[in-house]
């Protein structure tokens, strides 16, 4: 066996080498591998005092060796001291030296000295680890303090050693760790040239600031202000925040720009009012001019102002940087002479006019042509054509113009038209279309429809046997009174006497004479000329049809012509149609309970329908109300009136509707037998529906299978039916308990209150009231007292509406039944 290295312990020698012995002041086991590669194991024990024994097993070699080791003695420990630091208080983030001393023994030389930081109450069960460094003498570390070390007054450092593992003694004190946070600086950079400048630093609680800056600026404010900065005060300003020996600083670069140089031109103006100038600025890349009154754009440099009162333009001018620099331009305004001229006129040709002009100081007038004076302020214009003069006013180098248009009128030369023979009492159109501005005059008015028009209508009788002449002269008058006239001849021959006679009326075929008794010298014409027997004499005669149920108007015109005048009338004819009186009905005999009978008309409409009493006839249509009539025979007259009338009749019969049956029921043994008043004619119904074949006077009801409500109908050897019989519901067929009685009563009644008086009933009593068409509208049961006695019991139909009724009591012996009236 050969001794592991630097193990300090002798081996006697053997075919097996350890891997590799560590024998510390304590026993431990030994791992060794026999050099043929068999695996080993193997424990130990002392045998005191400086022996080692070691029992050795091979396996799967079977071998087994005693191993003695002689023990060296205990190995010398390596101590490690850490020095007491410089200070006892310190910041996190901070960087700390710490020295170390190594003794009684020697470190390996992979060895590295690590130094370590204790939680706030010294301990270092979780050693911090603050810095390193490699070596196996003493020496010094350079640390740090993490940040994130909680604050605190108890901290301790020590020194360990890798190799081997050594930890070494604390500082001996006791250190305090305290935490400044970070400051952060800031300003309101950048700035123009002549503000303030802000400094800011972030608030650290208990620290106190010292700033640093251009030009030696300092200041132990947190937040200093330096007022009025230059571009000088441009760079970076630093700041530092002091706590407990802890400080945090931080910078932040200013930039303070320089002002725009402002030029302006021009900076003082004079203007008359109503006059513009230039304004120039420069010096800047945006301009800004206030205030914009009369200014075209206040936000170029060169905008046109055109104040109305003197203005003093102040131009705001931003440079590249946003900083911003102002000038100032008075601009001057001089009163412009307000001229007032008198008013447009208008002049006859061959008149003058006087001329104003007032608010100025000296005038001239343009151009002079028909002036009196074009320097005076009121000249006299006699201008031969329309002229506008124009006229220049000035004050202290300010002028005005304002102008004056004479206008020179001619005069009007009207038109009276042409000269006119006219008939008596025809109408002319005399002058021409009116021309505006001018007003017109008619002497004589005579006949005119209006004096002051320029076209009046002329219109006046002759009743003479002479023509008759007129003169009309018409004066025109412009607005300005120039005057014009014309004179025109109207002659008016005798009127035309035409008459065509009175309005007439005929039937269709008919004949009438029209006109009137010819005059001497005359001629006629009629139109139209059909149905005359002639056109061209005073007085036809007229033939006319009508082929329509209506009249037909006809108008015929008569024109006379005598000297070239003329005159017609106008007569107009009724030609009414030849009327039929045509109507029938749908049969010749009907049942007074048949529904309403209509009249067809074949013929003229509108006539009146008659007939003898008794028959209900609508005078207006022809219908005939069947049921309000009387049975019997008629005869309707229909009659149509006017200037051509007819007349028509038609017989006809009305047939009575037979008496309404009565239904009586007899009971014999399991059957009941119903039995119509009526001995002819009858049909039998349940329930609303007909049973066949059952038409003669008596039915029998043999099961309750057959109940239900009864009724019969009569039908008249004319076939005319009557109204169904009030039913009778059948619902058992034997008869009623014998020896009992019911009464109802009132019946009728008007009130609907009755009372129901029941005797021998000994059992309950079911009573059941139904109305026509079969519903129940009462239902309930009665209890008899003392065998004997009669039971009185009230029942409400007042709800029920007028009709009849069944009212059916059944008991354990039988059923009756009853019928009610409700009025």
């Amino acid at each position: 066996m050969t001794p592991a290295t630097n193990s300090g312990c002798t081996f006697y020698p053997g075919p097996i080498k350890p891997n590799s012995i560590k024998l510390l002041q304590a026993a431990t086991p030994l791992t060794f591998g026999r050099s043929g590669g068999c695996r080993a194991s193997a424990w130990s024990f002392f045998s005191p005092p400086n022996s080692y024994r070691m029992k050795h097993r091979l396996l799967f070699c079977f071998s087994l060796l005693l191993l003695l080791l002689t023990w060296a003695g205990p190995a010398s420990a390596v101590t490690i001291t850490s020095t007491v630091l410089n200070g006892a208080a310190f910041c996190k983030d901070a960087t700390i030296r710490v020295s170390y001393t190594v003794s009684n023994g020697t470190l390996n030389g992979n060895n590295v000295f690590t130094a370590q930081l204790s939680d706030q109450a010294g301990s270092f069960a979780a050693p911090v680890a603050i810095g390193s460094i490699a070596g196996s003498a003493g020496g010094t570390i350079t640390a740090t303090i993490p940040a994130s070390i909680v604050t605190g007054v108890g901290y301790r450092v020590r020194v360990v050693a890798s190799d081997p593992a050594t930890t070494g003694s604390d500082n001996g004190q006791d250190l305090a760790i305290t935490n400044i946070g970070s400051v952060t600086a800031g300003s309101n950079s950048p700035l123009c040239s002549g503000n303030n400048l802000l400094l800011t630093a972030s608030t650290v609680s208990g620290a106190s600031y010292a700033w640093t800056g251009p030009n030696g600026f300092t200041s132990q404010l947190q937040n200093p202000t330096i007022s009025n900065v230059g571009v000088n005060r441009s760079g970076t300003y630093t700041v530092t925040a002091s706590l407990n020996g802890c400080t945090s600083t931080s910078a932040v670069v200013v930039t303070v720009n320089a002002l725009p140089i402002v030029n302006v031109n021009p900076q003082f103006t004079n203007i008359c009012s109503g006059e513009s100038v230039l304004l120039n600025a420069s010096g800047g890349s945006s301009y800004r001019w206030s205030p914009t009154t009369g200014l075209s754009n206040p936000n170029v440099a060169n905008p046109t102002a055109s104040p109305v009162a003197s203005t003093i333009y102040t131009v705001t001018v931003t440079n590249a940087s946003g900083c911003e620099a102002t000038s100032q331009v008075t601009v001057n305004v001089r009163a412009t002479p307000v001229l007032t001229v008198s008013a447009n006129q208008t002049i006859c040709a061959g008149t003058s006019v006087s001329l104003s002009a007032t608010g100025a100081q000296n005038y001239l007038w343009s151009p002079s042509t028909g002036l009196s004076n074009p320097r005076s302020a009121n000249p006299v214009a006699s201008p031969t054509q329309t002229t506008t003069y124009t006229v220049t006013g000035d004050n202290t180098n300010c002028t005005a113009t304002a102008q004056v248009t004479i206008t020179v009128e001619a005069a009007p030369t009207p038109d009276a038209g042409p000269d006119r023979v006219l008939c008596s009492g025809q109408s002319a159109q005399l002058g021409t279309p009116a021309v505006a501005g001018l007003t017109y005059s008619w002497s004589p008015s005579t006949g005119l429809s209006s004096p002051t028009a320029a076209q009046p209508t002329f219109s006046l009788p002759n009743t003479t046997t002479t023509p008759r002449t007129y003169i009309f002269t018409l004066t025109a008058i412009t607005a300005n009174g120039c005057v014009g006239s014309k004179a025109v001849r109207v002659t008016v021959n005798p009127a035309i006497t035409a008459d065509a006679g009175p309005a007439q009326a005929l039937c269709s075929g008919g004949s009438v004479q029209l006109g009137t008794a010819a005059l001497a010298g005359y001629t006629y014409q009629w139109s139209p000329a059909a149905g005359l027997s002639s056109a061209t004499v005073a007085q036809p005669t007229l033939t006319l049809t009508n082929t329509t149920n209506a009249p037909v108007s006809q108008t015929y015109t008569v024109t006379a012509s005598s000297n070239g005048c003329t005159n017609s009338s106008q007569v107009t004819l009724t030609v009414n149609p030849l009327t039929t009186a045509g109507f029938a009905y749908s049969g010749a005999a009907f049942c007074q309970s048949n529904a309403p009978l209509a009249a067809t008309i074949s013929g003229t409409s509108g006539g009146i329908f008659s007939a003898g009493s008794g028959l209900s006839l609508n005078a207006q249509t022809g219908a005939i109300n069947l049921a309000a009539s009387t049975p019997g025979s008629y005869t309707v007259i229909y009659s149509v009136g006017g200037p051509c009338p007819s007349t028509s009749s038609v017989p006809l019969t009305i047939n009575a509707t037979p008496a309404t049956p009565t239904v009586s029921i007899q009971y014999s043994g399991t059957t009941a037998t119903l039995t119509s008043s009526a001995p002819t004619g009858n049909q039998w119904y349940r329930s609303g529906v007909l049973i066949p074949g059952a038409t003669a006077p008596t039915y029998v009801v043999n099961a309750a299978a057959q109940a239900g409500a009864y009724t019969v109908v009569t039908t008249s050897a004319a076939g005319c039916a009557s109204a169904a019989s009030a039913p009778l519901v059948v619902t058992a067929t034997a008869k009623p308990l014998a020896g009992s009685s019911l009464e109802v009563y009132p019946n009728p009644t008007f009130s609907g209150q009755l009372t129901l008086a029941l005797s021998g009933y000994r059992k309950a009593v079911d009573v059941t009231v139904i109305n026509a068409v079969g519903q129940v509208v009462h239902q309930r049961t009665i209890m008899p007292l003392n065998a004997g006695t009669i039971v009185r019991e009230p029942l409400d139909l007042s709800a029920q509406p007028a009709g009849m009724y069944l009212l059916r009591a059944t008991t354990e012996g039988g059923t009756a039944i009853y019928r009610i009236v409700r009025e």
